[in-house]
Protein backbone atom coordinates (compact mmCIF):
# COMPACT_ATOMS: atom_id res chain seq x y z
CA UNK A 1 0.00 0.00 0.00
CA UNK A 2 1.06 3.36 -0.17
CA UNK A 3 1.49 5.21 2.89
CA UNK A 4 2.54 9.13 4.35
CA UNK A 5 5.65 9.07 5.79
CA UNK A 6 6.52 11.19 9.03
CA UNK A 7 4.52 14.68 9.19
CA UNK A 8 5.95 17.94 7.24
CA UNK A 9 8.16 15.94 5.29
CA UNK A 10 7.11 17.73 2.05
CA UNK A 11 8.29 17.33 -1.83
CA UNK A 12 10.69 20.81 -2.43
CA UNK A 13 8.72 21.07 -5.90
CA UNK A 14 5.11 21.21 -5.41
CA UNK A 15 4.88 21.40 -1.24
CA UNK A 16 2.83 17.74 -1.65
CA UNK A 17 3.54 15.59 1.07
CA UNK A 18 5.82 12.37 0.27
CA UNK A 19 5.18 9.19 0.58
CA UNK A 20 6.76 5.53 0.07
CA UNK A 21 6.15 3.61 -2.72
CA UNK A 22 5.95 -0.43 -1.32
CA UNK A 23 6.32 -3.76 -3.16
CA UNK A 24 2.66 -4.12 -3.48
CA UNK A 25 1.92 -0.20 -5.23
CA UNK A 26 5.12 -0.62 -7.71
CA UNK A 27 3.52 -1.96 -10.70
CA UNK A 28 0.32 -0.30 -10.10
CA UNK A 29 2.33 3.09 -9.81
CA UNK A 30 5.37 2.04 -12.52
CA UNK A 31 3.84 3.99 -15.58
CA UNK A 32 3.39 7.09 -13.95
CA UNK A 33 7.41 7.15 -12.32
CA UNK A 34 9.90 9.01 -12.96
CA UNK A 35 10.98 7.20 -16.51
CA UNK A 36 15.01 6.60 -15.40
CA UNK A 37 13.15 4.82 -12.23
CA UNK A 38 10.28 2.85 -14.80
CA UNK A 39 14.15 1.91 -17.04
CA UNK A 40 15.66 0.17 -13.81
CA UNK A 41 16.31 -3.73 -13.78
CA UNK A 42 14.88 -4.80 -10.65
CA UNK A 43 17.31 -4.94 -8.14
CA UNK A 44 17.91 -1.51 -8.86
CA UNK A 45 14.15 -0.82 -8.62
CA UNK A 46 13.96 -2.38 -5.31
CA UNK A 47 16.77 -0.58 -3.84
CA UNK A 48 15.16 2.87 -4.55
CA UNK A 49 12.08 2.43 -3.42
CA UNK A 50 13.55 0.80 0.19
CA UNK A 51 15.32 4.03 0.54
CA UNK A 52 13.80 7.00 -1.33
CA UNK A 53 10.57 8.33 -1.18
CA UNK A 54 8.18 9.55 -4.19
CA UNK A 55 6.17 12.77 -4.67
CA UNK A 56 3.31 10.80 -6.59
CA UNK A 57 1.57 14.20 -7.40
CA UNK A 58 4.52 16.50 -8.34
CA UNK A 59 4.26 16.17 -12.35
CA UNK A 60 8.00 15.80 -12.44
CA UNK A 61 7.18 12.76 -10.22
CA UNK A 62 10.52 13.25 -8.18
CA UNK A 63 12.40 11.06 -6.76
CA UNK A 64 13.23 12.64 -3.12
CA UNK A 65 15.18 11.90 -0.12
CA UNK A 66 15.07 12.96 3.79
CA UNK A 67 16.83 16.80 2.83
CA UNK A 68 15.32 17.34 -0.44
CA UNK A 69 14.16 16.23 -4.06
CA UNK A 70 16.81 14.48 -6.21
CA UNK A 71 15.71 14.31 -10.53
CA UNK A 72 17.67 11.05 -10.96
CA UNK A 73 19.88 11.28 -14.40
CA UNK A 74 22.17 8.80 -16.10
CA UNK A 75 25.76 9.77 -15.55
CA UNK A 76 28.51 9.18 -17.89
CA UNK A 77 29.80 6.07 -15.44
CA UNK A 78 26.68 4.13 -15.87
CA UNK A 79 25.55 5.39 -12.48
CA UNK A 80 22.47 7.18 -11.11
CA UNK A 81 22.86 10.43 -9.01
CA UNK A 82 20.61 13.30 -8.24
CA UNK A 83 21.47 16.58 -9.20
CA UNK A 84 23.77 17.15 -5.90
CA UNK A 85 25.51 14.68 -6.98
CA UNK A 86 25.28 11.85 -4.86
CA UNK A 87 24.98 8.32 -5.71
CA UNK A 88 21.31 6.97 -5.94
CA UNK A 89 22.43 3.52 -7.76
CA UNK A 90 25.77 2.56 -8.64
CA UNK A 91 26.66 1.49 -12.14
CA UNK A 92 26.65 -2.09 -11.63
CA UNK A 93 23.19 -1.96 -10.32
CA UNK A 94 21.99 0.30 -12.74
CA UNK A 95 21.50 -1.49 -16.19
CA UNK A 96 19.07 0.03 -18.55
CA UNK A 97 16.46 -2.27 -19.26
CA UNK A 98 13.27 -0.39 -20.45
CA UNK A 99 11.07 -3.62 -20.37
CA UNK A 100 12.97 -5.73 -17.02
CA UNK A 101 9.76 -7.83 -16.89
CA UNK A 102 10.50 -8.94 -20.62
CA UNK A 103 12.40 -12.57 -20.51
CA UNK A 104 14.83 -13.60 -22.94
CA UNK A 105 13.79 -15.42 -26.06
CA UNK A 106 15.50 -19.06 -26.46
CA UNK A 107 17.29 -19.33 -29.27
CA UNK A 108 18.70 -22.34 -30.93
CA UNK A 109 22.10 -21.08 -32.90
CA UNK A 110 24.15 -22.97 -35.29
CA UNK A 111 27.65 -22.72 -36.54
CA UNK A 112 27.65 -24.61 -39.88
CA UNK A 113 30.95 -24.73 -41.16
CA UNK A 114 32.02 -25.33 -44.84
CA UNK A 115 35.37 -25.17 -47.11
CA UNK A 116 34.14 -21.99 -47.53
CA UNK A 117 33.58 -20.48 -44.22
CA UNK A 118 30.60 -20.17 -41.44
CA UNK A 119 27.59 -20.50 -43.39
CA UNK A 120 25.64 -16.92 -42.68
CA UNK A 121 21.80 -16.48 -43.69
CA UNK A 122 19.86 -12.98 -43.79
CA UNK A 123 16.23 -12.19 -45.50
CA UNK A 124 15.93 -8.73 -46.97
CA UNK A 125 18.08 -6.25 -46.16
CA UNK A 126 19.11 -7.70 -42.42
CA UNK A 127 22.52 -7.52 -41.59
CA UNK A 128 24.19 -11.89 -41.77
CA UNK A 129 23.37 -14.30 -38.72
CA UNK A 130 24.11 -17.70 -37.87
CA UNK A 131 21.19 -19.97 -39.24
CA UNK A 132 18.98 -21.45 -36.09
CA UNK A 133 15.51 -20.21 -34.71
CA UNK A 134 13.95 -19.42 -31.23
CA UNK A 135 12.40 -22.12 -29.62
CA UNK A 136 8.75 -22.67 -28.61
CA UNK A 137 7.72 -23.46 -25.20
CA UNK A 138 9.09 -26.44 -23.96
CA UNK A 139 11.07 -26.96 -26.83
CA UNK A 140 14.61 -27.82 -26.40
CA UNK A 141 16.91 -25.52 -28.20
CA UNK A 142 18.49 -28.34 -30.18
CA UNK A 143 15.36 -29.21 -31.59
CA UNK A 144 14.68 -25.23 -32.62
CA UNK A 145 18.17 -25.19 -34.19
CA UNK A 146 17.57 -28.35 -36.02
CA UNK A 147 13.77 -27.62 -37.26
CA UNK A 148 14.62 -24.15 -38.93
CA UNK A 149 17.92 -25.68 -40.54
CA UNK A 150 16.23 -28.12 -42.52
CA UNK A 151 13.27 -25.06 -43.32
CA UNK A 152 15.75 -22.79 -44.88
CA UNK A 153 17.93 -24.94 -46.42
CA UNK A 154 18.88 -28.27 -47.65
CA UNK A 155 21.91 -29.57 -45.48
CA UNK A 156 22.28 -33.01 -44.64
CA UNK A 157 22.59 -33.13 -40.61
CA UNK A 158 23.59 -35.78 -39.34
CA UNK A 159 26.38 -34.66 -36.33
CA UNK A 160 25.56 -31.95 -34.18
CA UNK A 161 27.69 -30.87 -31.02
CA UNK A 162 27.13 -28.61 -28.35
CA UNK A 163 29.38 -26.03 -28.19
CA UNK A 164 28.26 -23.16 -25.53
CA UNK A 165 25.92 -20.94 -24.37
CA UNK A 166 25.28 -17.07 -25.23
CA UNK A 167 23.22 -14.50 -23.66
CA UNK A 168 22.35 -10.88 -26.17
CA UNK A 169 20.31 -8.21 -25.66
CA UNK A 170 17.21 -10.22 -26.59
CA UNK A 171 17.90 -13.70 -26.48
CA UNK A 172 19.62 -16.61 -24.49
CA UNK A 173 22.08 -18.52 -27.08
CA UNK A 174 22.48 -22.34 -27.24
CA UNK A 175 25.25 -22.88 -29.67
CA UNK A 176 25.40 -26.13 -31.79
CA UNK A 177 28.32 -27.20 -34.37
CA UNK A 178 28.12 -29.09 -37.99
CA UNK A 179 30.72 -29.42 -39.90
CA UNK A 180 28.65 -29.64 -43.52
CA UNK A 181 30.36 -31.76 -46.59
CA UNK A 182 29.02 -29.93 -49.56
CA UNK A 183 27.52 -26.42 -49.39
CA UNK A 184 24.15 -25.76 -48.28
CA UNK A 185 21.54 -24.74 -51.07
CA UNK A 186 18.72 -22.75 -49.49
CA UNK A 187 15.28 -23.72 -49.89
CA UNK A 188 13.69 -20.38 -49.69
CA UNK A 189 13.54 -17.86 -52.68
CA UNK A 190 13.73 -14.92 -50.37
CA UNK A 191 17.01 -16.46 -48.50
CA UNK A 192 20.04 -15.26 -48.99
CA UNK A 193 23.40 -16.95 -48.09
CA UNK A 194 27.22 -15.97 -47.19
CA UNK A 195 30.55 -17.22 -45.62
CA UNK A 196 32.31 -15.85 -42.85
CA UNK A 197 36.19 -16.41 -43.28
CA UNK A 198 39.50 -14.63 -42.71
CA UNK A 199 39.58 -12.99 -46.38
CA UNK A 200 35.42 -11.86 -46.13
CA UNK A 201 33.90 -10.91 -43.67
CA UNK A 202 30.13 -9.89 -43.92
CA UNK A 203 28.28 -7.54 -42.47
CA UNK A 204 27.14 -9.19 -38.87
CA UNK A 205 24.47 -8.99 -36.48
CA UNK A 206 26.26 -8.29 -32.92
CA UNK A 207 25.34 -11.49 -31.25
CA UNK A 208 26.50 -13.25 -34.80
CA UNK A 209 30.00 -11.39 -34.34
CA UNK A 210 30.62 -12.18 -30.59
CA UNK A 211 29.30 -15.79 -31.09
CA UNK A 212 31.90 -16.01 -33.77
CA UNK A 213 34.45 -14.54 -32.34
CA UNK A 214 34.15 -16.66 -28.85
CA UNK A 215 34.29 -19.57 -31.70
CA UNK A 216 37.32 -18.60 -33.52
CA UNK A 217 39.25 -18.01 -30.65
CA UNK A 218 38.91 -21.52 -29.08
CA UNK A 219 38.03 -23.44 -31.95
CA UNK A 220 40.66 -25.72 -31.50
CA UNK A 221 39.77 -26.44 -27.65
CA UNK A 222 36.15 -26.84 -29.30
CA UNK A 223 36.57 -29.40 -31.90
CA UNK A 224 39.05 -31.86 -29.28
CA UNK A 225 35.95 -31.96 -27.14
CA UNK A 226 33.38 -32.53 -30.09
CA UNK A 227 35.75 -35.50 -31.20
Amino acid sequence: MVSPVKPGRACLHCGEPMVVITHATLEKMRSELNPVFRSLNSRARVKIQRRYHLCRHCDAHALGIDLGVAFPFYDLDGAIRDIHGNTLVAASEARFDPEPLRRKRRRGTVIVETHQGILLTRTGDERFLLPGGQAEQGEPRIVSALRELRSDMDLDVSNVSYLFEHESERHRHKVFYVRAGALPRPRLVTAEFAYYHQALRPELGHSAHAIITRFLGQRDQWMARAG
